[in-house]
Parts: C-alpha cells; sequence; structure tokens
C-alpha cells in the first residue's frame, strides 16, 4: 500500500478547485479518480480527511 504526497495531493486539489480553464484540470482529475479507485482497492492509503475532500470535488 502507498500513499499520497501531501503538497502532490494539494496541487491536485488547487487544479480540480481551478476549473476546466486551467490547463492541469483534466490530468488532476483522472489523477483524483485513479487516487479514489486505489483507495477502494485497497492499493492506496489516504487520510480521512484527503478521502472526504476528494469525494467532494470529484462530485461536483
Amino acid at each position: 500500500m502507498h500513499t499520497v504526497d501531501d503538497s502532490n495531493f494539494q496541487k491536485v486539489v488547487q487544479a480540480i478547485k481551478a476549473g476546466p480553464t486551467d490547463l492541469a484540470y483534466q490530468p488532476a482529475v483522472e489523477l483524483g479518480f485513479k487516487w479514489f479507485t486505489e483507495y477502494e482497492g485497497e492499493l492506496l492509503m489516504l487520510t480521512n480527511e484527503q478521502v472526504k475532500i476528494l469525494k467532494d470535488l470529484l462530485s461536483h
């Protein structure tokens, strides 16, 4: 099981929050879904806060 570095997590969150006009938006959304899928498959360890943030961002 691996983890996500907090600074990388924050970069992805910022890119998603910036919206579709940001060039990093689409890759960030894809990475967010990948992380969430790996978390659900017990391949990735996320903090409860990271899970909550990802669920909120990706549900919109």
